[in-house]
């Protein structure tokens, strides 16, 4: 069976519609489900994660220089930092070790 110019842009603009209300369809089952999604987390808000081993950020802070710095004047002003930020107990060494370079 052959088309005549006619039927096959008749045709075309058929399938381009059809295209075009699946991509719609999609994007509307796509922005339904990352609603449901955002009212779950409002009604489960995420608990407050216990820290636990893995990567930490260094503080805001500049690094330990040994040609600069003294070793003990660099741990006090750290746990003053440390106090001031209201910095986790639990991961405050691993902050420290995060800014120590070198022999330190």
């Amino acid at each position: 069976m052959e088309f005549g110019t006619k039927e096959y842009e008749e045709l075309k603009l058929a399938k381009e519609r059809e295209i075009e209300e699946l991509r719609h369809s999609h994007e509307m089952e796509k922005m339904h489900a990352e609603f449901k999604l955002s009212e779950t987390a409002k009604q489960n808000p995420p608990k407050k994660a216990e820290p636990t081993a893995g990567f930490i950020k260094a503080p805001k802070m500049p690094y330990f220089d040994e040609d600069k710095d003294f070793m003990d004047s660099y741990l006090n002003r750290f746990g003053k930092f440390a106090v001031s930020q209201n910095a986790d107990k639990s991961t405050c060494a691993l902050s420290l070790s995060a800014l120590l370079r070198g022999r330190a």
